[in-house]
């Protein structure tokens, strides 16, 4: 068997959250970065908040550049 040479790894970890409040037809949210909490809320459920997603997302991946809107990494 040949050893494999180490690799490291880098990982970033998000939670996604979506409410709705009951009586409510439209749905809020907020995206948490886990490692160091950082929070992006968002007031509706749709194509721009999910633009609001990426944008806040690409802000911690390393290899890709983020938006020049998108929120800087602490």
């Amino acid at each position: 068997m040949v050893a494999q040479a180490y690799q490291p790894v880098q990982w970033e970890l998000f939670v996604i959250r979506l409410t709705r409040e009951t009586g409510s037809q439209g749905w809020r949210g907020q995206v948490i970065h886990l490692p160091d909490r950082q929070t992006h809320h968002f007031t509706s459920w749709d194509a721009a908040s999910w633009e609001e997603v990426h944008r806040f997302i690409a802000g911690f991946v390393p290899d890709e550049p983020p938006p020049p809107d998108a929120p800087q990494r602490r």
